[in-house]
């Protein structure tokens, strides 16, 4: 945690001397100097965890009607997702009048308050909520970083991130791969294993211990590949055991047409060519269609004037040069 000059006078406080010094410090500061307490709690650097662990002590001493908007809806979040009873705090009333800022607010809470994450059940609860608002009602993929960043600490806590998952992965963006991917290079044991699970891939045999770093190369090499056909399968821990999170189009692949992940489908109308020849591929089997798949989007990268050749011979011949793994279908 930075803990320079740029913090909060209540943040400063926190770091140094824990929560129980920082609520007995605001408190004798708001009996003492109120308007000096509600320029405290109101400075614009102030970390969420202050503001949330100082709850009681705001609500004790009335200062919502003092407090900033942003401290106000957000501390109005807090009671609507621990379903909290508080008559003040009307955040439907302030998101009627103006709630383009709520993403921003939102964003706040969880990115200077995720390294928080595990000082108690019911901050870790808003925290989950929060993200949950970010990533699916408000596409915010810009927490990403951090959410990865909690599920595998609390991994390494024995903590739950069943939610966090389902919600990272329910992001629709397979940058999320990429991110877990990374800690396939962890020397934590559990780090990897909850990588390779994320991933859909088996965990290392004792050889590939030892070359992790291939390993993960090896895996970034194909998600490079395929990312622009990978969607989201709707898959979780609620619903199987081993979830595959992500899943290559081959229809797209097939095409080189990129997936829409909002939906799911291939983007850009079908020309009456492609339905043609997705007609033909669709009655390939399944590893005839992995294999013209991985031809074809490999020929299009490297000449799209051959792959357009390709593209119009008839299903058998593509699949002999497919499977042949030639070049040249002059």
């Amino acid at each position: 945690m930075d803990t320079n000059g740029s913090l909060s006078f209540l943040d400063q406080i926190r770091f140094t001397n824990g929560i129980d010094h920082c609520k007995t410090i605001f408190r004798e500061i708001a009996e003492k100097e109120r308007e000096k307490a509600i320029h405290y709690i109101n400075q614009t650097e102030l970390y969420f965890a202050s503001l949330f662990f100082l709850f009681p002590e705001i609500d004790e001493l009335n200062l919502y009607e003092n407090l900033s908007r942003r401290n106000y809806i957000a501390l109005g979040m807090c009671a609507k997702i621990l379903e909290i009873e508080k008559p003040f705090l009307d955040i439907k009333q302030l998101g009627r009048k103006n709630g383009r800022d709520i993403p921003l607010i939102l964003n706040w809470m969880f990115t200077t308050g995720s390294a928080e994450d595990g000082i108690n059940s019911e901050y870790d609860r808003v925290l989950d909520a929060v993200a949950a608002l970010l990533v699916i009602d408000h596409k915010d993929t810009s927490i990403l970083p951090f959410m990865v960043n909690l599920i595998f600490n609390r991994n390494k806590k024995g903590l739950l991130n069943h939610d966090l998952i389902w919600c990272f992965m329910k992001s629709c963006n397979p940058h999320v791969l990429k991110l877990s991917a990374d800690y396939l290079l962890s020397y934590d044991p559990k780090d990897v294993e909850l990588a390779c699970k994320l991933l859909s891939i088996k965990m290392p045999d004792a050889e590939e211990w030892d070359d992790m770093r291939g390993r993960y190369n090896h895996y970034i090499a194909w998600l490079n590949e395929n990312e622009r056909y990978l969607y989201h399968t709707g898959e979780s821990l609620n619903l199987t055991s081993e979830p595959m999170y992500y899943d290559v189009d081959l229809n797209a692949k097939y095409l080189c047409k990129e997936v829409l992940q909002h939906n799911k489908k291939i983007g850009n109308p079908f020309t009456s060519k492609e339905r043609k020849q997705l007609k033909q591929f669709l009655e390939a089997t399944e590893n005839e269609k992995r294999i013209l798949a991985e031809y074809s989007n490999r020929i299009y990268y490297q000449d799209q004037s051959l792959w357009n050749k390709w593209m119009h011979l008839p299903l058998q011949e593509q699949m002999n040069v497919a499977a042949a793994g030639q070049g040249d279908v002059r």
